[in-house]
């Protein structure tokens, strides 16, 4: 009897041993994946930017030299050049926004996953042990 309270007891330690890992392993891996996607929308969005200020920053220049030569020419340079600037950042921080909510929805579903699973496995365990005991009672 005290043999098959200890072999339930073991199973169930077991099982909710494996059901805790299982849970701790995919939340590590859900914040692996979140924290990557936010570091790779974070890199694009800086990249973006800094590409968009160096348009810019080369569209002045090159539109202050032309004003010094043709005002009217030169101001129609700038105009368009920091349109262009300004099409480029907004395309570039909608692309990272974008990254980081795929991101975000993809490691929160990773996660709602694995807790469901370590749920399940727990349940699954403790009717198991439930089961063993009884039948070992019932003996």
């Amino acid at each position: 009897m005290r043999r098959s309270l200890n072999l339930g007891y073991s199973i169930i330690r077991r099982s909710l041993n494996l059901g805790y890992s299982v849970i701790r392993r995919s939340l590590n891996l859900g914040y692996s994946i979140i924290r990557r996607s936010l570091n790779l929308g974070y890199s694009i969005i800086r990249r973006s930017l800094n590409l968009g200020y160096s348009i810019i920053r080369r569209s002045l220049n090159l539109g202050y030299s032309i004003i010094r030569r043709s005002l009217n020419l030169g101001y129609s340079i700038i105009r368009r050049s920091l349109n262009l600037g300004y099409s480029v950042i907004r395309r570039s921080l909608n692309l990272g926004y974008s990254i980081i909510r795929r991101s975000l929805n993809l490691g929160y579903s990773i996660i709602r996953r694995s807790l469901n699973l370590g749920y399940s496995i727990i349940r699954r365990s403790l009717n198991l042990g439930y089961s063993i005991m009884g039948y070992l009672l019932d003996l």
